[in-house]
């Protein structure tokens, strides 16, 4: 979301001496290791006070390296139908988990 001039909310980094202003459908974007793999303090940073309004932020991480073994994941379809029936897009068993061919493009992710 955009946040008016003045209320606050801007992601300061002050290694760099800069900060960015919350706008609306914008992203910023870096990376915050070295080419030897270490961190980059430069890219330490922080939240400003919101003085007005409401900030929404998101935060995605992206790693350079397999970070675990993911393949313990099971995607599972399920249809509207499916809402409030005991088991559904919880954590199952090994033996329990499955898939079903449903006509819903739906998917929860089921840890097996």
């Amino acid at each position: 979301n955009t946040m008016e001039p003045g209320s606050g909310g801007e992601t300061y980094f002050p290694h760099l001496g800069f900060q960015v202003h919350a706008s609306a459908g914008s992203a910023v974007m870096w990376k915050n290791r070295l080419p030897d793999g270490s961190a980059d303090p430069r890219m330490h940073h922080e939240a400003k006070p919101v003085l007005k309004g409401v900030k929404y932020g998101m935060n995605c991480f992206v790693n350079m390296k397999p970070q675990r073994d993911a393949g313990h994941i099971v995607l599972v379809q399920h249809t509207e139908d499916d809402e409030g029936v005991e088991g559904v897009g919880e954590a199952k068993d090994d033996e329990d988990v499955g898939t079903e061919e449903t006509e819903s493009p739906a998917l929860t992710a089921a840890a097996a």
